[in-house]
């Protein structure tokens, strides 16, 4: 069986992850089905990271934090990595670019390759990472707006009196 990452290496006969294992996430033991593993399609780091648009270096930081599998080692030392592989780096990339953290990728990863994870415990994850977008956008507006509202009152000339420097000094923008 495949063991991803090097957290928490439970022990399953089915192949699924050991939500009873030590830690906070389930081991990976088996790829999705439909993924492709083994031997044939393998390539070295930096095919992967052609093709993956995910850096060498990076790729190799996700594999010191467990997001995925301790690569393979070819007989001249280097890592070979298979289309399973390929498709996890996929699976975080996009997760990434969603503004997913790299906690709620681990557990991302871990519903993907648990075969008997409900729809809701994904969507529960979803929905949570929603929210705190939505936080953040709201916290962005309202500094927008107060940038906006600095911009408007500061007068822009050759005058020293800032508006915008007063603010950021002592909160005060000198206008009362």
């Amino acid at each position: 069986m495949l063991a991803l990452g090097s957290r928490n290496r439970g022990s399953s006969s089915s192949g699924r992850i050991d939500p009873t294992g030590p830690g906070r996430h389930a081991t990976l033991l088996a790829p999705p089905e439909g993924i492709g593993i083994g031997v044939v399609g393998t390539m070295n780091i930096g095919t992967v990271a052609e093709k993956s648009g995910v850096t060498p270096k990076t790729i190799r930081y996700y594999e010191s934090i467990g997001l995925i599998r301790s690569a393979d080692r070819r007989a001249n030392g280097y890592r070979s990595y298979s289309l399973a592989d390929m498709r996890t780096l996929d699976f975080i990339k996009r997760a990434r670019s969603l503004g997913f953290s790299v906690e709620e990728v681990h557990n991302l990863l871990d519903l993907w390759y648990d075969r008997a994870r409900t729809s809701a415990a994904v969507r529960a994850l979803a929905t949570r990472h929603l929210e705190a977008l939505e936080r953040k956008i709201q916290a962005l507006e309202s500094m927008r707006k107060a940038v906006a509202d600095l911009v408007r009152r500061c007068h822009g000339d050759a005058r020293p009196d800032c508006p915008i420097l007063n603010e950021l000094v002592d909160g005060k923008d000198g206008e009362e």
